[in-house]
């Protein structure tokens, strides 16, 4: 699939508040999906419904593959969203795919 495809599926699943934009990782071109939001297993975790935290997904495909993984973030604290995501970011430009020598600059 290509990836503006799947851009355009998440910016339809998510609607106009959430910022969806592709993005190029070390392993590769994502989808970024930023939005407000209540995650499922948030009564689990004591967070209110009415206080939606900030939720980062990067959807990227897998070399070679058919896949498709995505990797979710999220903080309950909205005053802490922009520091948070700052580091959501980073943590999605560390992740390399093993024996991908040649992305990785090696």
């Amino acid at each position: 699939m290509p990836l503006t495809l799947m851009a355009e599926a998440i910016a339809a699943r998510h609607g106009a508040p959430a910022e969806v934009t592709t993005v190029t990782l070390p392993s590769g071109e994502a989808v970024r999906c930023r939005r407000r939001g209540v995650p499922e297993d948030a009564p689990e975790w004591g967070q209110p419904p009415e206080r939606p935290g900030t939720i980062v997904d990067f959807t990227l495909p897998v070399p070679g593959s058919g896949g498709w993984p995505v990797l979710t973030f999220s903080t309950p604290i909205p005053e802490l969203a922009d520091p948070l995501t700052e580091m959501f970011d980073a943590i999605a430009r560390s992740l390399r795919w093993s024996g991908d020598k040649e992305r990785a600059g090696v």
